[in-house]
């Protein structure tokens, strides 16, 4: 009916309306300190690519104009990067190289694992997805077919019988050879020879390729040959340890501070590590004390080890990264007894394996000297086909080779005067090998098989 009141309840006033409560900020509960430790542990791992490479900034630099060259220019590069251990080489070449991942073909080479020249062949025709080509021919490719089979596909062309057989097509898209541990790569005129030839691709007009070699022996330049020698001297970059405090506290501060909001973690307990972490590296004390530890250790690994170990004790208990906590951790990784943690961060999955079968041989044995042919055809063959199934870890050359580092290195020592697959070997009188295997199954890119292996004896 018209003129009638509308039916709907009239609002008060403004004045008298009560404000809507503000809830107070959740609590952060056991899954926020889980994910905050997964996140910050994660940062601290080997495999971790940093947003920002602090304190690598020139060499990145250098390294950064050899690949875009390479990209934009359409040419083949070589690069030679040097630095001691832990000073972060290889991390920064995995920054520089991520940005072009989806424009390049990256084949990854070890020195620690590739000894053997016919697997790092088989490598490269695994990267170049060239595996399909060699299943069309009825015989097993030799390393020189190996070798013809790769110039096909990068400079298409060859005068071999091969040629007739295969019908390659030719890559065009740009090729970065990663050479890790490249020292390993050339300690012998044989392994010189098998670089030499890769790098003879680069003169090709088809060919886009840059060899990108990381080496802790700054002078590897010197125990190349002249022909190889020749090739790395168009960009030599020096990476150097941590020089100042202040820098490896932007690197820590980076590795703690959480930057973004996380759906994983609650927002006002994140503000809230992030004003403690700021807290934490302005104190005094704590600066003094980490200036004090990088005179004795400028790897940036330690640094990180400390902050993982820091971290883990994060709970329901400690919320936070105290200053008593930090430098509990700190200390502890100064002593000279948990140099062994630092030893045991610093060896690889292959090694690692290694002295589980050499500690376990020697068990069985009942004796502290052990041959190369003991541990490999024994304990270190049988368990590896069985339970590990990783091709590149049977390699047998390459199990000799990482023994013989583990030997210089002084983590094994040689008996006798023996080499190659007579050498005798035993575990230091002063190292606990138990402690440090146990120490290594802890680590998160330890595989269950080895972490299984390993506490099967230590429990």
């Amino acid at each position: 009916m018209s003129g009638s009141s509308s039916s709907q309840p009239q609002q008060p006033p403004a004045s008298q309306q009560q404000a809507t409560p503000i809830p107070p900020a959740s609590q952060p509960t056991k899954f926020d300190f889980e994910n905050l430790r997964i996140e910050i542990t994660g940062r601290c791992s080997r495999n971790h690519i940093p947003d920002t490479l602090i304190g690598l900034e020139n060499p990145s630099i250098q390294l950064d104009f050899a690949l875009e060259s390479s990209i934009n220019l359409k040419s083949s590069n070589v690069v030679l990067i040097t630095g001691p251990p832990g000073s972060g080489k290889t991390t920064m070449v995995k920054k520089c190289v991520q940005k072009y991942e989806d424009k390049v073909i990256i084949i990854r080479l070890n020195g620690l694992i590739h000894s053997d020249d016919r697997y790092a062949l088989e490598t490269i025709i695994d990267a170049l997805d060239l595996k399909a080509y060699t299943k069309t021919l009825k015989y097993q490719l030799t390393v020189s077919d190996m070798l013809i089979l790769i110039n096909l596909a990068l400079k298409g062309m060859s005068d071999d019988e091969l040629t007739s057989l295969v019908d390659v097509p030719l890559i065009t898209s740009p090729v970065f050879f990663v050479m890790d541990h490249f020292e390993l790569m050339v300690h012998s005129v044989s392994k010189q020879q098998l670089l030499y030839t890769l790098l003879n691709l680069t003169h090709s007009q088809t060919s886009n390729l840059t060899f990108i070699a990381i080496s802790t022996d700054n002078t590897i330049q010197i125990k190349l040959e002249k022909r190889v020698k020749s090739r790395f001297t168009q960009a030599l970059v020096r990476v150097v340890p941590i020089q100042n405090v202040s820098v490896l506290i932007d690197i820590l501060t980076n590795t703690l501070i959480l930057s973004k909001p996380n759906v994983k973690i609650n927002e006002s307990y994140r503000i809230q590590w992030n004003k403690g972490i700021e807290k934490l590296f302005s104190d005094s004390e704590v600066v003094n004390l980490l200036a004090k530890s990088l005179r004795m250790q400028n790897a940036i690994v330690y640094f990180l080890n400390v902050v993982a170990d820091a971290v883990a004790k994060i709970d329901e208990t400690y919320q936070h990264l105290t200053k008593d906590e930090f430098l509990k951790s700190l200390a502890k990784y100064d002593r000279q007894d948990f140099e062994e943690q630092y030893l045991v961060d610093a060896i690889n999955i292959m090694e690692l394996a290694i002295l589980a079968c050499l500690t376990n041989t020697a068990r069985r044995l009942n004796k502290s000297t052990i041959s190369f042919r003991e541990l490999y055809d024994g304990e270190y063959k049988q368990f590896l086909n069985s339970d590990f199934r990783i091709p590149e870890l049977t390699n047998r050359s390459s199990c000799l080779f990482a023994v013989e580092l583990l030997i210089d290195r002084k983590i094994l020592t040689r008996e006798g005067t023996q080499v190659g697959e007579h050498t005798l070997m035993s575990i230091p009188f002063q190292t606990n090998m138990d402690g440090l295997l146990e120490i290594a199954a802890k680590r998160k890119d330890c595989p269950l098989a080895l972490k299984r292996y390993i506490n099967q004896w230590i429990e």
